[in-house]
């Protein structure tokens, strides 16, 4: 043979090398498979490593070592986890027992010793628990007893009480609870009778003065008379009558004027509403929603002027002033009313006027002779004349407003009745009409309702009991839901119930130094005088409203 042939020693050499390669493969492979067997896993994965470092893709070396770094890693996590259990740290055994199962589900000891890892946890969080509850019982128990003894110490004996209750609710055998609660039982009952009045009495002062917190005046007067019927000089009770007196008046002023700024409200009274608004902010400015509404009537007052206005200069034929008062109103409110229709008329009619027009023709047509009345051609109205009646149309149409928004109902439906008769048709004057008389109506009932109720209230608040419930009647039979009239009707009627009942007999000196016993209100009468009869009551005459008129004015609602 011929040794320099072509490049046969390159491919010996190379041949050469793959078959040690092949060999030290063999032998690495076999040394993990044997490190496998035993066992030992970061031996194997050292040896699989080797082969890949040969062979990069040699698929046994690949799933030899996924298999061995598994198998290290369950026994890390497993070495760890018994650390854990022998520690007694079951959770974090539970945890490391977890990820030992993640890989290996097999792994029956890792299955057994997880249960029982979760038995020793549930048994230690119960005892824990327990533990925990007796302390806090213990601490609770303690923390009782003390509150108990200061009060008692206080002379506090309601909560004294409550507090050793709640001591021996918890253990009753607790120190000396059940001895001191007795005590303290014993106490309370000699001391009772001696507070019951003044409690009484305290506890009608303060509902009474909640009542004034709470604004409800109504409930704050029934309260306070209950105590100045039992004692008049307790406290300020007197004082505090006259203040829930004024703010009543106060609220009722507010309410009756916020009342009739809803109502000229709801009939889209505009004037009357803005007017009424403003009086109600200047008393209150939070009041209710009242900032709002006065803001939407005050709109709904300068749209209603500019429309009107728009109107009647449509009804004059000024054309261009109607075209930007409606053009105005559109712009604030598309929607208002049929503002933007009349905003079309307008301008059609004002192109209308300005074509020229037709020359007038010089003979005349003859005048029919002879014909019946019926079939005469109608009159015509001269353009002066209509001219003429539109203006005053609309002179009487804003009068009759201006009446009805400053509340002269008298002058506002003698002007719209004006219209209404020259043309019934003529913008909504029939309807303001209609409504001019209700509202005129309602306000006289109104201010007899008022004077009917305010005379009723002086007779209450002076304990004219029996011409309070007479006049309280009378205001109810107009309107069966005025104001708190039935309210007021009940109270007076109790009040004139209590009235009639004798009073106790005063006490002396002497006898109010003795130890107290029954409650006055449930003692039994002392033998001696009958009570003096009641004032038989004097006669009903003719009703207030139909009587002739007193020189004071009667408070009715602002104009």
């Amino acid at each position: 043979m011929e040794p320099g042939y072509r490049d046969v020693g390159a491919l010996l050499n190379k041949a050469q090398a793959d078959q040690a390669r092949a060999e030290q493969v063999a032998t690495l492979l076999a040394q993990g498979e044997e490190y496998l067997g035993r066992g030992k896993w970061a031996q194997a994965a050292k040896a699989y490593r080797q082969v890949l470092a040969l062979v990069p893709d040699h698929p046994e070396a690949v799933a030899r070592l996924a298999e061995a770094e598994r198998q290290e890693q369950v026994t890390k996590l497993y070495t760890a986890a018994q650390g854990h259990l022998e520690a007694g740290r079951w959770s974090e055994a539970i945890e490391g027992l977890r990820a030992v199962l993640e890989l290996e589900p097999t792994h029956d000891e890792a299955v057994k010793q997880l249960a029982e890892a979760q038995a020793q946890l549930e048994r230690q969080e119960v005892e824990e628990h327990a533990r925990r509850e007796e302390e806090a019982r213990q601490a609770e128990l303690a923390r009782l007893y003390t509150v108990a003894d200061e009060a008692a110490q206080a002379e506090n004996w309601s909560k004294a009480i409550e507090s050793f209750q709640a001591v021996l609710r918890l253990d009753a055998s607790y120190r000396d609870a059940p001895t001191r609660l007795a005590q303290a039982e014993e106490v309370l009952v000699t001391e009772e009778a001696a507070r019951q009045r003044e409690a009484q009495l305290a506890d009608l002062y303060q509902k009474a003065t909640d009542r004034i917190q709470a604004r409800d005046w109504p409930g704050a007067e029934q309260l306070l008379r209950e105590i100045r019927h039992v004692d008049s000089s307790y406290r300020d009770v007197k004082k505090l009558l006259k203040q829930v007196a004024s703010e009543q008046e106060r609220e009722q002023r507010l309410a009756a004027l916020y009342d009739g700024a809803e109502e000229h409200y709801r009939k889209e009274e505009w004037g009357q509403a803005v007017e009424l608004y403003g009086q109600v902010l200047a008393l209150e400015p939070g009041y209710r929603d009242i900032e709002a509404k006065l803001v939407e009537a005050q709109r709904q007052h300068h749209l209603a002027d500019q429309y009107a206005q728009a109107l009647e200069d449509l009804q004059a034929e000024r054309w261009q002033e109607a075209i930007e008062g409606f053009e105005a109103v559109v712009e604030v409110d598309p929607t208002y009313k049929d503002a933007a229709a009349l905003l079309t008329e307008a301008k059609h009619q004002k192109e209308l006027a300005s074509l020229p027009k037709p020359p007038e023709e010089k003979k005349k047509p003859p005048k029919p002779v002879g014909l019946p009345e019926e079939i005469k051609p109608p009159h015509r109205i001269r353009p002066e004349e209509q001219r003429a009646k539109r203006l005053k149309l609309g002179q009487l149409y804003r009068e009759g407003r201006e009446a009805a928004n400053q509340g002269d109902w008298e002058v506002a439906i003698e002007r719209f009745g004006q219209v209404v008769e020259l043309d019934a048709s003529y913008g909504d004057a029939a309807y303001r009409l209609a409504e001019v008389e209700k509202r005129r109506a309602e306000v006289e009932r109104q201010k007899l309702l008022a004077d009917l109720y305010q005379r009723a209230l002086e007779h209450f608040r002076a304990e004219r009991w029996s011409e309070a419930i007479e006049g309280f009647k009378a205001v109810l039979e107009t309107d069966p839901i005025y104001k708190d009239t039935a309210a007021r009707l009940a109270e007076a009627k109790h009040q004139k119930e209590i009235a009639s009942l004798p009073k106790p007999p005063t006490k002396s000196p002497a006898e109010k130094a003795k130890p107290p016993g029954l409650p006055e209100e449930i003692r039994p009468p002392r033998k001696g005088k009958p009570p003096k009869k009641e004032k038989p009551l004097k006669p009903v005459g003719l009703p207030e409203e139909i009587k002739p008129p007193r020189k004071k004015k009667p408070r009715g609602l602002p104009k």
